[in-house]
């Protein structure tokens, strides 16, 4: 039972960390895929839940602090 629960939390921390992956790091660690398809975005997405760990510290380590990604760069020059 207890494995079951912690199975169950990590795939729900997995779960926010994609959704935040996919709206603000995706573009970071994956440059060359930021223009793809749908379909290999939700297979990137699934990814992302089961190994969130190592994107974590791939995202972490990859982020200058205050550089915007290059696809979101248009957007605060306003």
């Amino acid at each position: 039972m207890i494995f079951v629960s912690s199975l169950g939390v990590y795939f729900l921390i997995g779960l926010v960390f994609a959704i935040a992956f996919f709206f603000v790091g995706y573009a970071w660690i994956l440059a060359d895929a930021a223009g793809s398809k749908l379909r290999v975005r939700l297979l990137w997405f699934a990814g992302a839940v089961a190994i969130w760990p190592s994107l974590v510290f791939k995202w972490l380590h990859q982020c200058p602090k205050g550089r915007v990604p290059k696809e979101n760069a248009g957007a605060d020059a306003d």
